[in-house]
């Protein structure tokens, strides 16, 4: 959250949308938290040196990408990125897939999908012959009573 907004005083939302956005960046790419909030020492050291608090956290990313983020996040909202500058900035100018990029991936992602479907219900008809059960959702951790069929299910 915004550093304007847990203070309690008045605040434009562009900026504060633009910092939520730096933060869903950084998680989208990183797949962690860069802070936990505003004014933390997580915050703090990354505004200082983004580099030095990435590399305390074992993360590897690109400066020019920890560039943006800190532009996005700075404590400061009249000095925070605006969306025209978050566009125009080194890092959105990168490499974009190609429509064959995009095409194989999704023919891997369906390749990989067919088998694990085909894993999983390979793996259900060996527990059903091993439990000696036919349907019966018993073996999901249903009651019995209940008389689920899981296979119709």
């Amino acid at each position: 959250m915004a550093p304007e907004i847990s203070s309690g005083s008045s605040y434009d939302g562009p900026p504060v949308d633009i910092f939520a956005l730096g933060a869903i960046l950084f998680i989208m790419v990183n797949a962690k938290f860069p802070f936990g909030k505003a004014g933390d020492k997580y915050y703090n050291k990354f505004q200082q040196s983004p580099e030095d608090a990435m590399a305390a956290r074992n993360i590897k990313c690109n400066s020019d990408l920890l560039d943006l983020i800190r532009g996005m996040t700075l404590p400061d909202a009249s000095q925070r990125l605006n969306i025209n500058q978050v566009a125009a900035h080194s890092w959105m100018q990168g490499g974009r897939a190609s429509q064959a990029d995009i095409v194989a991936l999704h023919a891997e992602l369906n390749q990989n999908e067919k088998e694990a479907q085909k894993a999983a219900a390979s793996s259900r008809s060996n527990h059903r012959s091993a439990a000696g059960k036919s349907g019966s959702g018993a073996h999901r951790g249903l009651p019995e009573e209940w008389g689920v069929d899981v296979e119709e299910w």
